[in-house]
């Protein structure tokens, strides 16, 4: 299974530098081995329509449809779980400070 990031789909959405090597990685991969989290979803609607790309997005999501790529969400449950692991083995949250992407 696979957790695509919001970066590689935005790269490939945009036609941005590496593009093409985002799409030689979708066709070599079956799409229901794919996951995208519903954060994910939310955080690409929003930068594609604050970039006016509604036609996009519109296309992204029916692309989600009709590959049957899965929307990964946690429950309150799980995040509370979340909270446990951290603790537990010391992890550490990385947050990226700027985007890698030029829009």
């Amino acid at each position: 299974m696979y957790l695509i990031d919001t970066n590689i789909w935005l790269e490939l959405l945009l036609e941005q530098e590496r593009s093409k090597e985002c799409r030689i990685f979708f066709e070599k991969i079956d799409s229901k081995l794919l996951f995208i989290s519903g954060f994910l979803l939310y955080s690409i609607g929003s930068i594609l329509l604050k970039l006016k790309k509604e036609s996009v997005f519109d296309n992204f999501l029916e692309y989600l449809f009709k590959s049957q790529i899965s929307i990964a969400r946690l429950s309150l449950k799980d995040m509370k779980q979340l909270v446990l692991i951290k603790q537990k083995f010391n992890l550490e949250l990385r947050l990226f400070q700027k985007s890698t992407l030029s829009f």
